[in-house]
């Protein structure tokens, strides 16, 4: 079975923003093979699938920088250090969309790209959301919202339409907690 490698060393190559990048530089117990590994350090993030009384769910559309494309997306963001993930996914569902709801049930935990990046996707539902205000954007956010019946889903995912891999992971966990 393999094993933890051993860290040597370690140093920061860049803070700034909401990340860090460190290199860090580490031995194989099987071999002692000797390796630098860049680790991108990102706080963790949460979404949540927001569902209404007539089982649409909450979607967004907003433009990723880095993909340089219009993405449909479901609700959530960074959470505030010493805030609890669930509180962060009802504060992010409130601010990119406006709708607030009830019981905000954790469906499950990923991490994203375990071999690069340091952080954790918690996922949520919530159940019979209402538009209750307005969006409270930040001054980079630009987000549409509309809703659409879950049954849509696997043919958005089919035709494309969603590509966020972290939202294709959320769905999936719904897709667990609903199946039981």
């Amino acid at each position: 079975m393999p094993k933890p490698w051993e860290q040597l060393d370690s140093e920061w190559l860049f803070e700034g923003g909401f990340f860090r990048i460190e290199q860090a530089r580490l031995r194989s117990p099987r071999n002692g093979f000797e390796h630098p590994f860049m680790r991108f350090h990102f706080g963790d993030w949460c979404q949540v699938i927001a569902l209404t009384p007539q089982e649409e769910i909450v979607l967004i559309r907003q433009w990723r920088p880095a993909s340089d494309a219009l993405e449909v997306e479901i609700p959530g963001g960074l959470i505030d250090p010493g805030e609890d993930p669930a509180e962060a996914a009802r504060r992010e569902l409130a601010e990119e969309t406006g709708y607030t709801g009830g019981e905000i049930i954790r469906i499950g935990t990923t991490r994203p790209n375990p071999a690069l990046l340091t952080n954790r996707m918690h996922a949520f539902l919530m159940r019979d959301v209402e538009r209750t205000g307005a969006q409270q954007l930040d001054a980079a956010e630009d987000i549409e919202v509309f809703t659409a019946p879950y049954a849509d889903i696997p043919r958005m995912l089919r035709a494309g339409e969603i590509q966020h891999a972290l939202v294709i992971s959320a769905f999936a966990l719904y897709q667990g907690h609903i199946e039981g």
